[in-house]
């Protein structure tokens, strides 16, 4: 009994114990983890868009009561740039957190929103260079418009989602043709602001933009009735 005491106080111990051994991390295991990992960057996400929400609203606040006392021209900025935060939100959850089979809608609402801000703050120039480059930008604001109205619904192929798209390109071609003559007659011919204003070619560009809401209606529309039994 002394000899095993001995042996137990003074012969080798096990180099190895139950602490030691790694167990087996089951599928189960690693699901929750990787799910686990997902709602952090979810967290992570929504509280970033959340501060950026703040900061917008507070802008508009401020934004609204400047032009109450006649500073700014430029109606519109704060709610454009806003909604374009949230186009880029939805974006980045679709990226990172969840996927989303409509992104392209996102980065549609992204990019027009986003850029119809900036027209905003062109529209109240005088110079005839930024004038131009107004028309240029709502053309490409426009573009997101037909992003989401023609391919940001996800449809499935049937004849109604081909005519809806081939609608939305004929739209948002004729538009950039009217463009294209709007910029001549302000860039070449020294047409100004206000005449081009007033003028047929102004009147049929507001037309299209016209037109351009149509489009989005009219997606939705079809939208609806090639899901709605599904």
């Amino acid at each position: 009994m002394l000899a095993a005491f001995n042996d137990m106080i003074y012969g080798e111990m096990p180099t190895t114990s139950f602490h030691d051994e790694e167990a087996p991390v089951s599928t189960q295991d690693r699901d929750f983890e990787g799910d686990h990992g997902g709602l952090n960057w979810c967290y992570w996400l929504w509280s970033m868009a959340a501060l950026l929400a703040l900061s917008a609203w507070r802008y508009a606040l401020w934004f609204a009561g400047h032009m109450a006392d006649g500073g700014v021209t430029a109606g519109g900025w704060a709610g454009d740039s806003w909604l374009a935060l949230v186009g880029v939100t939805f974006v980045l959850t679709s990226k990172f957190v969840i996927s989303s089979e409509y992104i392209l809608f996102y980065w549609g609402t992204a990019i027009a929103y986003g850029l119809r801000s900036v027209g905003h703050l062109l529209e109240g120039c005088s110079s005839t260079s930024m004038n131009g480059a107004y028309y240029v930008v709502m053309t490409f604001a426009f573009g997101g418009n037909a992003i989401r109205a023609g391919w940001g619904y996800a449809m499935p192929k049937s004849p109604a989602a081909t005519a809806q798209r081939i609608f939305t390109m004929y739209a948002y071609a004729t538009l950039c043709i009217f463009t294209l003559r709007n910029l001549k007659l302000l860039l070449v011919d020294g047409m100004s602001k206000e005449h081009l204003a007033a003028s047929d070619a102004g009147n049929v560009y507001e037309a299209m933009e016209i037109l351009m809401g149509i489009v989005e209606a009219s997606a939705s529309l079809v939208w609806y009735g090639v899901t709605r039994h599904e």
